[in-house]
């Protein structure tokens, strides 16, 4: 079995899943609560399937790109659950995540940044990708002469990150120690001087 977390963006979603798929899924898409939603969402899925922690055999969450707060929430919960149940982790990119619900390809899958930028990347299929995902100024977007997914208002087809699809990806991705969180924007924060 494997719990699915996705908090880079507005909503947070939790998905277990066995052998066949997703077996349970809770959602909610309520802005700046993920950290307080995330646990107990993952304990309903849980509960609902009336198994624990330890019945699971992997942990996959969204490790980005996305909120900068978002990321960390879903990999501390899944760092913290890792220290007390020694369950392995995998990290998804949220553009891969979306990727698995493109229905059409090749597809430039995009997730808005803020101040009118996007993250972006090309899929060839649900499994393959042209490059590496870049940050991108609408202004290109709207010269993009392919097929957009996404949440660019453009879009031929209007998606969001969620736990279903990172459950997807979980299967075929190795466990290569604790999972990065990917930032493709530098953050705002600045060092003030003490002087």
């Amino acid at each position: 079995m494997i719990l699915s977390f996705e908090t880079c963006c507005a909503a947070c979603s939790v998905a277990l899943s066995d052998n066949k798929g997703v077996i349970a899924y809770k959602v909610e898409a309520t802005p700046h609560r993920q950290a307080s939603l995330l646990l107990e969402l993952a304990d309903m899925a849980l509960r609902e399937q009336g198994v624990g922690y330890k019945d699971l055999k992997l942990l996959a969450v969204s490790k980005g790109p996305g909120s900068f707060t978002g990321i960390r929430i879903g990999l501390a919960a899944a760092y913290g659950i890792h220290l007390a149940t020694n369950i392995p982790i995998v990290g998804i990119s949220t553009l891969e995540a979306m990727a698995q619900e493109a229905e059409q390809y090749p597809a430039l899958i995009t997730l808005a940044a803020g101040r009118l930028q996007y993250y972006v990347q090309e899929w060839n299929g649900p499994e393959s990708s042209q490059g590496e995902p870049l940050l991108w100024d609408e202004s290109y977007l709207r010269r993009y002469k392919g097929r957009i997914v996404g949440n660019y208002a453009g879009a031929a087809l209007q998606i969001m990150p969620n736990a279903r699809q990172v459950a997807q990806c979980a299967r075929r991705v190795k466990v290569q120690g604790l999972p990065m969180p990917l930032y493709i924007r530098d953050h705002d924060a600045k060092p003030v001087s003490s002087i």
